[in-house]
């Protein structure tokens, strides 16, 4: 394969390439792993340039599904951690590293990880008496580990070690998966961020006019190399050359585009022995660059402004100094007192992600197989093996699902969907699909094959069969039922219960017999459309009997599944499942533990999802592991449901409260505190200016009033708007949203006096 190809495809993973020069790690570009690019024209130049080179793939943290990289220098590696922590050993994408053979795990970034940034390992010192650094009589450690997220790479197949000669390889050829949440939290423990290694070293939070270009052109420096947030410098600034010795990274500017720190490891740099009391790196490096005998005064700005000379104190900073000079009013705080370092913010809950232990059995290996994003996978592969065979429940649990996949453009419903049917092609049973538009409850009727009475009198609905009904694209179905008067709604929540559905038509009446289960898409930009979207029509019922899919962000497919039939058609009959005590002792303690949130059709869902599973994986009786799987994945339709809900309002104003109110309830941390959240950010990513932006900020400031929202201020950037959800209970909620929407209405009626 040639190096195009070979590129093309781990772009399409989601990583950023770039090209390596032949035998070695270096890179063959100017600004290296800064070059990294997943555009196609981009590396076909590449590619003809330099056909022989080797490859590397880096991280960009960017957005939730960006790939990040998790290499081990030594044993013992993921499957030790695993057992370890009594964790299933990740299915993903596995490298071999063509020196020590050691795996490198291919992840791709959730909500969660995406805090984490660039974390190293490092093992335990090292006793052996043969290292060379022993010999030496050094006292140190090795690297155990690292993650490599953000502007850190690793060789990639095919490209050759240079000291052993031998191939990168690839050892399990699939796509990289979602890195499990207790996989994040074991790299944390085991590790130290960057992040976290910078501000033990001085790094600190700049001000929000700070210009890093700038910096470096009034330093005189040029950045040579780039590993994470460290950017090496050519020269060191502070003597003029670079110092002997010295590596790539021997001087370096900490830059992740929130803080700066400065290091050289030459012990006799003037940074070094120069250095006053608590004085941090950057803080130091600005000291001695502006001394009289070196550069001019820099007129830019670093740090947020200290106001109290208290602050000023703490830093070892003359306050008329510190007037004189804006870039000076709070340096590097290396050593600073706690009171007078920024709060840790509160590590931000894992929203959304789909949890790998609610797979079981035959279809949660089958989901891993299909190679789309679980949170669509799974829950697709549920209703198109429910609506392939008959008989798959039991007297008092029906087998008959709803799912609806959850997205934006690009995410990958529609291909998940196609995967998903692609299981069953060319065996029997196949599903019988509907996939005619919906727009009535007539229509719907008609298209599971609805009779006369007088013809089907006798025939009774025993004689049901399992059908799909699959739309691609549900919003049209949706907008039909918003219609006053559709029976739409009402027709499909008679289904979810019974086998038959009857209607009206001008030659009387009819009636289908039929065993339904849903499988479609809803294409949404966040829970603000899709409370337009799944409105006030279909709150009769429907939306508690879906099970909804989810997935954030966009997904990049290999083409080839589909081209090479990766996951083979089969038949798997499934078995006569029944239930036993323990699995409804199991969901009425499910239930108890928490009634209003678990009470609307939850329980009931989980036992559907257990007798298909159950059923697939040959289960006769469902056990207490496929039972804690479906409560499991139930768990999972809680926290989503927690954000999408459908719109209760009948008003504007009651609209745009529940708008903003939902982005304020989806920040919250690992222990569910509410945190802080941007409103420019917000009011970019929710689109609410095609929304009518300033009735928006309008509701945002009623809500504030009421005390729903709070404002919070960032000391670090005045002019920023923060805000953060009140701790309010689920009553005073609804009643507050009651009360916004009264208010709009009341101003806005004033505000038409005018």
């Amino acid at each position: 394969m040639s190096w195009y190809e070979e590129a093309k495809k781990y772009a399409a993973m989601g990583a950023w390439v770039f090209p390596i020069r032949p035998g070695t790690k270096a890179p063959l570009t100017d600004r290296g792993v800064k070059d990294a690019s997943n555009d196609l024209p981009q590396l076909r130049g590449w590619a003809d340039s330099w056909p022989d080179a080797g490859i590397a793939i880096a991280g960009r943290d960017l957005e939730v599904g960006d790939i990040l990289i998790l290499e081990f220098d030594q044993k013992p590696t993921l499957s030790s951690w695993a057992r370890e922590l009594g964790q299933p050993t990740p299915h993903t994408r596995i490298h071999l590293s063509g020196g020590k053979r050691l795996p490198h795990f291919l992840f791709r970034q959730t909500e969660y990880s995406l805090r984490v940034g660039n974390v190293n390992g490092e093992s335990p010192y090292c006793e052996d008496a043969a290292c060379p650094d022993n010999r030496k009589g050094g006292l140190h450690r090795h690297e155990w580990f690292s993650l490599r997220a953000r502007n850190k790479y690793v060789l990639a197949p095919p490209s050759i070690h240079p000291d052993t000669g031998n191939p990168y390889t690839v050892f399990n050829d699939m796509d990289p998966q979602p890195i499990p949440d207790w996989l994040v939290d074991a790299i944390i423990a085991k590790g130290t961020t960057e992040k976290q290694a910078a501000k033990n070293a001085g790094a600190y939070p700049v001000s929000a006019n700070f210009d890093f270009d700038r910096l470096l052109a009034w330093m005189r420096v040029s950045v040579t190399t780039v590993s994470g947030a460290y950017h090496g410098l050519d020269i060191c600034p502070v003597a003029g050359y670079k110092h002997t010795g010295s590596g790539e990274l021997g001087c370096a500017i900490y830059w992740d585009d929130e803080s700066i720190g400065f290091k050289c490891h030459a012990a006799e740099c003037p940074s070094n022995t120069e250095r006053k009391g608590k004085e941090g790196g950057m803080g130091c490096l600005m000291r001695l660059l502006q001394a009289p005998d070196k550069l001019r005064r820099y007129e830019g700005e670093i740090w947020p402004e200290r106001e109290t000379a208290a602050d000023l104190a703490s830093f070892g900073v003359e306050i008329e100094e510190a007037e004189k000079n804006p870039c000076m009013k709070a340096p590097d705080p290396a050593g600073v007192s706690k009171e007078n370092q920024p709060a840790e913010k509160p590590a931000p809950k894992a929203w959304g992600v789909f949890p790998e232990d609610a797979l079981y059995g035959y279809l949660g290996d089958l989901a891993r197989r299909l190679e789309c994003p679980l949170g669509y996978a799974y829950p697709a592969l549920l209703a198109v093996y429910a609506s392939r065979w008959s008989g798959l429940g039991t007297r008092t649990v029906r087998s008959n699902l709803y799912v609806l996949l959850l997205g934006e453009t690009s995410a990958g419903k529609t291909r998940t969907q196609n995967r998903a049917l692609a299981t069953c092609v060319n065996h029997d049973p196949l599903p019988r699909v509907v996939d005619n538009a919906l727009g009535s409850g007539e229509g719907l009727v008609q298209a599971l094959g609805g009779k006369p009475d007088k013809e089907i009198a006798g025939v009774g609905r025993f004689g049901a069969l399992p059908v799909l009904l699959h739309q691609d694209e549900t919003r049209e179905m949706f907008g039909k039922m918003a219609i006053d008067g559709s029976s739409l709604p009402y027709k499909l929540n008679r289904l979810y219960d019974h086998d038959d559905v009857g209607g009206s038509t001008k030659k009387g009446n009819i009636t289908a017999f039929a065993k339904a289960s849903l499988l479609g898409g809803l294409t949404v930009e966040g829970p603000a459309e899709f409370a337009e979207i799944f409105g006030r029509a279909t709150v009769t019922g429907l939306y508690v009997r879906h099970i909804f899919g989810y997935h954030s962000g966009p997904w990049r497919f290999d083409d080839r599944w589909e081209e090479f039939e990766r996951v083979k058609p089969e038949i798997k009959e499934p078995a006569q499942v029944k239930f036993g005590e323990r699995a409804f002792d199991m969901k009425e303690e499910w239930e108890a533990a928490s009634p209003k949130e678990r009470g609307q059709r939850l329980s009931q869902l989980a036992l559907r999802v257990a007798a298909i599973t159950a059923a697939a994986n040959g289960d006769t009786e469902v056990g207490e592991a496929c039972m804690r799987a479906a409560l499991r994945l139930m768990e999972w339709q809680q926290e989503i449901r927690s954000i999408y809900k459908p719109s209760r309002a009948d008003s504007m104003g009651g609209r745009y409260s529940e708008m903003v109110m939902n982005e304020a309830w989806r920040h919250q941390d690992i222990e569910g505190n509410f945190l802080p959240f941007s409103w420019r950010e917000a009011y970019r990513r929710n689109s609410w200016y095609t929304k009518d932006g300033n009735q928006v900020q309008k509701q945002r400031d009623i809500l504030v009033g009421l005390g729903m929202l709070v404002k919070v201020e960032d000391p670090e950037r005045p002019k920023r708007l923060l805000f953060r959800a009140a701790n309010w209970s689920k009553e005073q909620r609804a009643r507050g949203i009651e009360q916004a929407a009264e208010l709009y209405t009341a101003t806005s009626t004033d505000t038409s006096h005018k």
